[in-house]
């Protein structure tokens, strides 16, 4: 019994240990360029994620889940806007509004928008600074900011 609780608690030390390393490498404030223009995403330890998505425009609150195509990010809600052409009642909480896959002190993001329920679809789709900066939506290099 005592070699049966022992391997046990190394196992779970060590699942414990590779989940945490893996879940911290998102942790930070990522942008595509760092310190000036482009959008960023703010990711702390409590997978609190604050999302610029257009500089004195548009800023959010979002959560972050792991799905089988990377992270998923999801509208929480909206902190700060400007921006009277979204129908924020009608964007939906459970549709991503980008996928991003972390590598080291680099990611990569997928910008999707925002997806609007009464519409089907998804708006904002080539508004937001990640989109104007890297002038596609599609694998958008974001590097992990170190102020």
């Amino acid at each position: 019994m005592n070699k049966l609780l022992k391997f046990t608690t190394l196992l779970v030390g060590i699942i414990f240990s590779i989940s945490s390393h893996a879940a911290s490498q998102y942790f930070g404030y990522w942008s595509p360029n760092c310190g000036g223009f482009g959008g960023s995403v703010n990711i702390t330890k409590g997978d609190d994620i604050k999302v610029d998505v257009n500089n004195n425009n548009l800023y959010i609150s979002a959560k972050i889940s792991v799905e089988t195509n990377g992270y998923n990010i999801y509208f929480t809600d909206v902190i700060e806007s400007m921006n009277e052409l979204i129908d924020w009642d009608n964007i939906s909480h459970e549709n991503p509004i980008a996928i991003m896959n972390f590598k080291d002190d680099v990611a990569t993001m997928d910008w999707l928008g925002f997806y609007d329920k009464s519409k089907h679809k998804y708006v904002w789709t080539t508004q937001s600074d990640f989109y104007i900066f890297a002038k596609k939506s599609k694998a958008i290099s974001l590097t992990k900011c170190h102020f």
